[in-house]
């Protein structure tokens, strides 16, 4: 069974997002729930760590929630390390994500957000320096890790499980999963092979 998702994130940061795009992270985790949603590599060299990005569908409307994953537990817009108390409390995210009870947008974000236009929802990613807009090549990058992760998960297979049975190398498929690198024409061929002709290619392997 898969453990339960774990969140945090600093206060001042959170009341910040909330008063610029008025959407709390503890709703905004929501995003993670999404089946369909896409996941793009958003490092910078200035930010000193590995930073991704969550596109997908939050109650009706589509959000994207940067991140980054310390000891199991994914930080919204973390920068610098915490400290005293808090460091001691990494381990565990404050805020785990329940698929039972899943975050919903209150009713004021809801306003909010029906409200802006597309101009507006451009100029907001644009004003943000830990969320800009996506490029077309990252875009590109997160629909086809999503892709593989539908079909993974098709399958009931893990990362690891996945990359055994068909003998793909596990760094290469975490990277394509999660939107850091495009895989070559060879590996979406094999991809469409697996998803069309599972039974032979496992023949194929066994043999």
């Amino acid at each position: 069974m898969r453990s339960v998702r774990q969140f945090d994130w600093h206060d001042a940061k959170a009341a910040s997002n909330l008063t610029k795009h008025k959407l709390s992270f503890e709703n905004a985790r929501g995003v993670f729930l999404d089946l369909e949603r896409i996941d793009i590599d958003a490092s910078r060299e200035q930010d000193g760590e590995v930073r991704r990005k969550t596109i997908g569908m939050l109650d009706g409307k589509l959000i994207a929630v940067v991140y980054t994953v310390r000891d199991d537990v994914h930080w919204l817009y973390r920068r610098a390390e915490p400290t005293g108390q808090r460091r001691a409390a990494m381990a565990k995210g404050r805020f785990p994500l329940d698929a039972v009870h899943p975050p919903k947008l209150t009713p004021d974000e809801r306003s909010v957000l029906d409200a802006l236009t597309p101009d507006e929802i451009e100029q907001n990613a644009l004003d943000d320096p830990d969320n800009p807009p996506s490029s077309d090549e990252e875009l590109a990058r997160g629909v086809v890790g999503r892709r593989i992760r539908l079909l993974r998960q098709s399958l009931g297979l893990s990362q690891s499980a996945f990359a055994e049975r068909y003998r793909i190398n596990i760094g290469r498929l975490r990277d394509i999963e999660q939107g850091r690198t495009m895989p070559d024409s060879a590996f979406l061929a094999y991809i469409t092979v697996i998803s069309l002709e599972r039974d032979a290619v496992d023949r194929a392997l066994a043999s």
